[in-house]
Parts: C-alpha cells; sequence; structure tokens
C-alpha cells in the first residue's frame, strides 16, 4: 500500500458517513439509506446463518466435514492436503511476529514480500479447497445468509424504520433489480474498506481528531456497544496510528500517509529499537551491518546533532578482508558486540 489517489475531499464523506453511521444514495430515483451494521446486526445474521445450516443439514446436504471424509476415501483430498493449509496459516503467522524484531527498511520490505507469497500461496491452497467441496450445507447458509445483508441494509429513512426490503420482495424481485441492489451495497462496501478507513485516519483534517480517540462518547457521542463496524475500525485505528506517533518523534515523511509503511514502522519491537540506541557511538556515529542511506533515513530514532556521522558497513568488503568469508564471531564484532578473545 502507499499514499492513496483519492483527495481529501473524498475522505470527509467518508468520515461524514462513518459518524453518521449510515450512507445516503439514490435509488430508482429516489432517496435511500444503507444502514452500516452494527455487532448487534451481525450477532442476528450469524443466528439465521445457524438457521440456515440446520436446515440444510436437515435436507440431507453434506458438510463440509462429511464431504472432506469422502474425498479423502476417494484419493481426491487427504489429510496432508489439510496439514499443508494449516502449516502455512503458521507459516504465515510466524513471519508476522518475526517481522517485529526486524530493524532495517530494506529488510521488512523483504519480509513483506516473502508475507505476501506466502498469503497468496495460502489463498491458493483455500481456493483448492474451496473447489474440491462443491455445495456444502455451510456454503448453502452463507450464500443464503448474503442476501440477509442487503435485506437488512436498504432503508427509506435514516431512522431506519421503514425498510426497503421484505424477505418477500427479495425473494421475488426480478433479476435487473437485484443485480442493480447488490451492485449498489458493494459499492458502498468497498467505500468503507480496511484500506479506506486506515488512509483516512492518516488525512490532514482528521489529526484534530486524534485527542479524542480514547472516548467513544466524546468520538461519536455513544457508548462503544451502540457502534457500527465502521465506527469501532476508525476508533482502533486512530488509537494504534496516535500510540505510533506518540512514541516516535522522528518519524520519516515519506511515511506518515503510507498506513502500512507507517504500522510497519510502529511495530518495530521496543527491544529493536534499544538495540539501535546500544549502537549509538560516543562521537555520534552509528554502524549498522549491510544498512542502505534508505536504511538509516528509516530509523531517524532522534533528532541528527551537528557532527553527527552514520557509518555504513558492506559485508563484502569485510569479508574480503577475511580472506573471502565472516564466521559468527565477525558478525557479532561488526555489530559492536563484545565477543571476547
Amino acid at each position: 500500500m502507499s499514499e492513496s489517489s483519492e483527495p481529501e475531499s473524498y475522505f470527509r464523506k467518508v468520515f461524514r458517513d462513518v459518524a453518521r453511521g449510515y450512507t445516503k444514495i439514490s435509488m430508482d430515483k429516489k432517496s435511500a439509506f444503507i444502514k452500516h451494521l452494527t455487532q448487534h446486526d451481525q450477532v442476528e445474521l450469524d443466528d439465521i446463518e445457524d438457521g440456515y445450516f440446520k436446515k440444510a443439514e436437515s435436507r440431507g446436504l453434506p458438510t463440509e466435514k462429511e464431504i472432506l471424509e469422502l474425498l479423502k476415501e476417494q484419493g481426491v483430498w487427504s489429510d496432508q492436503d489439510e496439514e499443508d493449509i494449516e502449516d502455512t496459516k503458521l507459516y504465515l503467522q510466524t513471519l508476522n511476529e518475526a517481522k517485529r524484531t526486524i530493524i532495517l527498511k530494506s529488510q521488512i520490505d523483504a519480509q513483506n514480500e516473502l508475507i505476501s507469497k506466502t498469503e497468496k500461496e495460502l489463498e491458493e491452497k483455500l481456493l483448492d479447497r474451496y473447489k474440491v467441496l462443491g455445495n456444502t450445507a455451510e456454503k448453502y447458509a452463507k450464500e443464503k445468509t448474503n442476501d440477509h445483508y442487503i435485506i437488512r441494509a436498504f432503508f427509506h429513512d435514516d431512522k431506519f424504520e421503514n425498510a426497503i426490503f421484505t424477505e418477500k420482495d427479495f425473494w421475488e424481485m426480478d433479476d435487473r433489480h437485484l443485480q442493480k441492489a447488490i451492485k449498489i451495497y458493494n459499492s458502498y462496501y468497498s467505500m468503507f474498506s480496511e484500506e479506506n478507513i486506515r488512509h483516512l485516519c492518516l488525512q490532514d483534517f482528521f489529526y484534530s481528531y486524534f485527542p479524542f480517540a480514547e472516548s467513544p462518547v466524546d468520538f461519536f457521542g455513544r457508548s462503544i456497544v451502540e457502534l457500527t463496524y465502521n465506527q469501532l475500525r476508525l476508533i482502533v485505528y486512530t488509537k494504534i496510528f496516535k500510540n505510533i506517533f506518540e512514541r516516535n518523534e522522528n518519524i520519516p515523511v515519506h511515511l506518515r500517509k503510507d498506513p502500512d509503511a507507517l504500522l510497519d514502522y510502529g511495530n518495530i519491537s521496543d527491544a529493536a529499537k534499544e538495540k539501535i540506541k546500544e549502537k549509538m557511538d560516543v562521537d555520534g556515529a552509528t554502524s549498522f551491518v549491510g544498512a542502505t542511506q534508505e536504511d538509516l533515513d528509516y530509523l531517524s530514532l532522534r533528532e541528527k546533532k551537528e557532527g553527527d556521522s552514520v557509518r555504513t558497513v558492506s559485508l563484502a568488503d569485510e569479508a574480503k578482508k577475511k580472506g573471502g568469508s565472516l564466521n559468527m564471531d565477525d558478525l557479532m564484532r561488526l555489530q559492536g558486540m563484545d565477543v571476547g578473545d
């Protein structure tokens, strides 16, 4: 991710709608309102999905577990395939945890590439699984429940008292009107994506709201249990970015509008930052093995004072001095660590 291509005015509208808890739209040349769902709405939808699942099961539609057992017997799927998925999930988790211990930007970028590659591998494995599963009770329940997201989202009024669709209306709707409703809903959904919520938090106009992020009542005028999902995400990310700015005085300017890069910067552990500070020489110089100039700019954890200098160490050059290779003690010495005689 990088800075958003959308203008600030776009994010002002996103913020307005998040704060309101609805989005005003035009539907069939009339004003309509899309309600932003809350945790309570989600609980009701979960109950609906559970009801559809039990209905499908009672009619003989197999569950995922039953289908997988059959596929294993037929040799189409195996326990090893399931283990591969779980192993990939665990590896992805490990990669993300390990990123917190990385200091140099070039290494963080390389780790992000590895994470992205692993995420794609996991997506492919899950897609393969989804394809071989076919029609299951879980799939039927989820697809039927998706329709209810639309039924419960559209209203004639901003108080959500007069729904546009009843279940009967929705099921009897012709394909053209149904696809139109789905398109409108999906357009709304993308406007309030995780990415857009993050970018909203880093808009210049939004910084004035940072002091109020600790209290949902001050921010939205209602308790946290009454907030929509969009409002909850906005509060959470506002607190996260506020914390990053407060804990890091010298964040490079080019990171301040890039949510992912800023999160990476903020996620560098305190222990890792302490290691950086420990490498500060008494004369103001700092030594980092393999660091590029971009890395050093990225690690500007304090204001550079007059007379300070930064030394970068080329591993290749150091290896040449040692006859072509470096052992662990050599690397530790280059990092300024005492390894004894």
